[in-house]
């Protein structure tokens, strides 16, 4: 038989699954509001903050730096 062509996408797929591949760590969050150094105990709604976070990704023996240009963070009100 010929080789099948879903081949490599089951491979990246059981990759993923078993945690070879895509498995994301995020270290070293920190936040502030702009201007400022230190961390507040709270924000407000329309505070402005900066926000850095090291994400690294599983390479099957190691963690290597992840690099991407669209990661996004979301935020939500815990109580108002």
């Amino acid at each position: 038989h010929e080789k099948s062509g879903n081949e490599q996408f089951f491979t990246e797929l059981s990759k993923w699954v078993f945690h070879e591949r895509g498995h994301l760590k995020a270290v070293h969050m920190q936040h502030h509001k702009v201007g400022e150094a230190n961390e507040p105990a709270i924000y407000r709604i329309n505070d402005d903050l900066e926000f850095s976070v090291e994400i690294f990704e599983w390479s099957g023996t190691s963690w290597e730096p992840y690099v991407d240009d669209d990661v996004q963070v979301q935020f939500y009100m815990m109580s108002p």
